[in-house]
């Protein structure tokens, strides 16, 4: 049996086509009546399923054209329809002459069952005699009318919900804090939300239709790695960070596929989030973990280090003591301490730009300072950048940090020099006294109008532009490559000036130089007279001292230091020693001078120890360089002080007296003895 089925909605008509062909039908199919029409007259068949609403023609008027042809009167017609359900259309299909009514969906069994009958019948169902055409006309108009009307009050409410929906879509859309896009295969903008156009600055009329990598980068193609391009390739969600080349913008962007009701590619679906704050945040947070681990470095490059150059500075001080004023090997001598000096200075640099150490604030004289910097800036930049220095010796006096003040010095100049690496230029340095008023000073500043020294540094290099001036103190902020700066430098130039309430002054012009004046308050009078009275004695003492430190040349130091100021020594170099040494004579000593660390155990344990058998001994503990105890677990070890290495003869004479006293007086607040008067 062959059966024809006329259907214009694809997946209905292809539905039905397999499911017949299934019940063994020879099955053939077309999408309106003019079409089945055609078919139907090359090529009868036995049996005819047509829905009624068609394009061209419908299933009413191809029933009727049938039942009034001869040759095709004969073919029976079931009409299945979802869309003329009432009970007027079927009266107008079974008057047109159809077999059957039947109203969508149905299921198979039923409709194959209806379908056997019709076929099995076999008998002719003729129009209605008195269903003239004008008549048909008539009433297939009315239909028609009816559905019509009832299909545009539906897809009235179709648009009216479609309507509903896009505005609320757009709500949803615009109100998104992010910007989102859709973008064509092509990486045009089909659609932005509002987040967008604020990010850019530009209506949405300046956006939409543009190509994404024009309007974020003013580029004329995607990026290396963009991940809309790795979508468009392999219909993947992808998302990557992109840098603006003009603006301090990062953005992290989120492409996913669109898909069309087929499955097929129809776009991009583009989202952004700015994180320039989170990754300026991710990089101060590696700086900080890099810090970190250069902290530990440092704190054992400082401890070795230490030990040696207590030998070679406490050695060579006492070799000092022995050589005459005018010899000429007493000059060689001096010239090592010097470099002694300066190599203790690196460590504490290192561990002060580690957050290693504590400041010691006193009063200094930065002339020397400065011509010390600038000889090791002669030695380390390149001869393509001259170096002049104008330093006035007669400078005040200032209450400051030796290390902080060399850090100031050396970021200052080292800043001008890679504003200058290029093509080179003058570094000028400049060291004077001179007077701020208030009108010299901001309203915000930390600094008071009176008498500063000046230090100024100035290059002939690539200058600061307007834009990025005020941000130069920023930390982590920089202007330079990864392989050249952190953005550290200039923070920790401003951080330490208004900690001793200074000023900073920048001048600068593009492609003229920078000209950075830092201004350090001069010191009070009266605390100059504090420090020439504490400098104008150093004590001794014939008290009985047990020493240890596990490097033998250190402690056997100790005891010729202490023992040229009267104090009795005895010395050990294994702290195991030491101990039983005091176990067996603990009333013959009257103070115990420990290192911090050693094989057998460490200083803290040593003092532990020590108390335990005689707990009114003072404790005096060197280092080379530890932080495993702080004041309060020193303080509840009745430890009495703290000597850092590298030591020199008078630090360790008033380090032990000032313990002796304490020890005398009970233990109070641990007295911190820096490395130098």
């Amino acid at each position: 049996m062959r059966v024809l089925v006329v259907e214009d909605t694809d997946d209905s008509r292809v539905m039905l086509v397999k499911a017949l062909k299934g019940q063994g039908y020879d099955t053939s199919s077309c999408c309106n009546g003019k079409e089945a029409l055609s078919l139907l007259r090359r090529q009868p068949v036995d049996l005819v399923i047509s829905d009624i609403l068609m394009p061209e023609m419908d299933g009413f008027e191809l029933c009727r054209i049938m039942k009034t042809d001869d040759d095709l009167k004969s073919i029976p017609v079931i009409f299945y329809t979802a869309t003329y359900t009432e009970s007027r259309d079927e009266a107008l299909a079974l008057a047109l002459g159809a077999e059957r009514f039947l109203i969508k969906p149905l299921e198979p069994g039923k409709l194959a069952a209806v379908i056997r009958e019709v076929l099995n019948a076999g008998q002719e169902v003729e129009m209605e005699a008195e269903l003239s055409r004008n008549h048909f006309q008539q009433w297939h108009r009315q239909t028609v009318s009816r559905k019509l009307d009832k299909k545009m009050r539906e897809l009235q409410v179709q648009q009216a919900r479609l309507a509903r929906v896009e505005s609320d879509f757009s709500e949803i859309f615009h109100a998104i804090q992010d910007p989102v896009m859709t973008l064509s295969k092509d990486f045009r903008i089909q659609r932005a939300n509002q987040a967008t156009g604020t990010l850019l600055n530009r209506p949405l009329s300046e956006v939409e239709g543009r190509n994404c990598f024009e309007i974020f980068r003013g580029a004329d193609a995607p990026c290396f790695g963009c991940p809309v391009k790795k979508t468009l390739i392999d219909h993947k969600a992808h998302h990557g960070d992109i840098e603006h080349p003009n603006r301090n913008l990062v953005v992290n962007i989120s492409a996913s596929p669109k898909f069309t009701g087929q499955g097929n590619l129809d776009g991009v679906v583009y989202s952004l989030k700015n994180v320039t704050e989170v990754r300026r945040i991710q990089r101060q947070l590696e700086a900080s973990q890099r810090i970190e681990a250069l902290g530990v470095l440092a704190g054992g490059i400082a401890h070795d280090f230490n030990n040696l150059l207590s030998a070679i500075m406490g050695y060579g001080e006492l070799v000092l003591e022995d050589l005459p004023d005018s010899s000429f090997v007493r000059e060689n001598q001096e010239a090592s301490m010097q470099a002694a000096n300066r190599a203790k200075d690196l460590i504490k640099q290192i561990l002060a730009f580690s957050r290693q150490s504590e400041q010691e604030v006193r009063p200094l004289k930065l002339s020397p300072l400065v011509k010390e910097s600038v000889k090791f800036l002669r030695i380390s930049i390149p001869s393509h950048v001259h170096i002049e220095e104008d330093v006035d010796d007669d400078c005040g006096v200032v209450l400051a940090d030796i290390t902080q003040i060399n850090q100031v010095v050396m970021n200052l100049c080292t800043n001008a020099y890679h504003a200058m690496q290029d093509k080179g230029g003058t570094l000028r340095i400049f060291l004077k006294n001179t007077e701020l008023t208030a009108d010299d000073l901001p309203k915000n500043s930390e600094a008071s109008p009176g008498k500063f020294v000046e230090l100024t540094v100035l290059d002939s290099g690539v200058g600061i532009s307007e834009t990025v001036i005020d941000r130069i103190f920023e930390p982590y902020f920089t202007t330079k490559g990864k392989e050249d700066g952190t953005g550290l430098g200039l923070s920790v130039v401003h951080g330490i000036v208004t900690g001793y309430r200074g000023h900073i002054r920048v001048r600068s012009s593009v492609g003229e130089g920078t000209e950075v004046s830092v201004y350090f308050p001069c010191a009070p009078a009266e605390r100059l007279g504090e420090r020439a009275a504490k400098r104008s004695k150093i004590p001794g003492g014939n008290e009985r001292i047990l020493a240890v430190d596990d490097v033998e040349a250190i402690v056997t130091l100790e005891k010729q230091m202490l023992e040229k100021f009267g104090y009795r020594v005895t010395a050990f170099s294994s702290p195991v020693d030491a101990l039983k040494e005091f176990q067996e004579h603990p009333n013959e000593y009257d103070l115990v001078l420990t290192d911090m660390t050693m094989p057998q155990f460490s200083g803290v344990e040593m003092a532990k120890r020590v108390k335990e058998i005689r707990n009114d001994v003072p404790i005096l503990l060197c280092s080379g360089f530890s932080d495993i105890i702080d004041q309060t677990q020193a303080r509840a070890l009745g430890i009495q002080g703290f000597l850092n290495k590298p030591l020199l003869a008078k630090d360790l004479a008033v380090g032990v007296r000032r313990a002796l006293g304490a020890g005398k007086t009970g233990p109070g607040e641990v007295p911190q003895t820096s490395l130098s008067s």
